[in-house]
Order: C-alpha cells, then structure tokens, then sequence
C-alpha cells in the first residue's frame, strides 16, 4: 500500500445519468481501478450511501450530483478532506449556475438564453431556427430535460 490514507470513491445515481449510466460507471470504475492499481486503498459507495451513512475519508473522488450527497462533501471538506470534483464545482455545474458563470467570464460558449419565467425577455427567434431547450435548475435526469425543438 501506498499510504494508510483512506481514499472513497462516491459514484452517480443512475437518475443523474439519462442514457449514459454506463458511461458514467465506466468512468468511475476505471479510476478506482486505477488508484487501486498504483497501491491505494480504495472503498466505493454510491452517493446515496454516503448521503445516508456519514462516511468518512481523508480523500474522496466523486461524480455525486444529488443535494444530500454535495451536502455531505461540503461538510467532509469542512471536516479537512481532500475532495476531487469538490461541492463547489458541482453546485456550479448545475446548467443556470454554469451558463451564468461562463456568460459571467466571457468564456466562449453556445449563445444561451436564461428564461426564468413566462415574462422573461426573449430575442426574436427565426421560424427555421433550431434550439436546444434544457432544465436549468439541475443536471438533466430524464432525456426530455434536453430537447431539440424549431
């Protein structure tokens, strides 16, 4: 072993990964397997388990979204863990506090439209335009959240 550290991985609930579970457990697993195969000790739970269980680790890598689970990162980090993919990217990462960002920094991105509400000012869309319509108070969870319309 490496180190006598304790490392736990915190992997997705499936809801957070509409058409892309697989994918996302791949990921997951291969860094786990990869940390295990340079010599760490390595324990995994979903992000559900941890939410529930106040696990603890002095390191913890994570493709949680759920708010119990960033939650308990936020409070793990507080605690004096090591977090990758720490609760303030993942607060960030949720589609209206990203677009903000980005639009905030002028980070080149797609031209993005806030609409908060039905008064909400909107350019004058084009009648052979196409757009994306996304959920913007979180990552999507079931394909409809993400939806090509004209």
């Amino acid at each position: 072993m490496k180190s006598s550290f304790t490392v736990l991985g915190v992997s997705r609930g499936g809801e957070f990964s509409p058409n892309m579970q697989g994918s996302d457990a791949a990921i997951f697993n291969a860094v786990a397997c990869h940390l295990a195969n340079y010599g760490y000790r390595v324990e995994v739970c979903s992000e559900y388990e941890f939410a529930s269980s106040n696990r603890k680790a002095d390191v913890i890598f994570t493709m949680a979204r759920s708010l119990s689970a960033i939650k308990c990162l936020e409070e793990a980090e507080r605690d004096g863990a090591i977090v990758v993919n720490p609760s303030s990217g993942l607060r960030n990462a949720v589609r209206l506090s990203m677009t903000r960002c980005l639009m905030k920094a002028s980070v080149p991105h797609p031209e993005s439209w806030i609409v908060l509400s039905p008064d909400s000012q909107l350019p004058c869309f084009e009648k052979d335009d196409a757009y994306w319509v996304k959920r913007a108070d979180g990552c999507a969870q079931i394909a409809e959240d993400v939806c090509f319309v004209r």
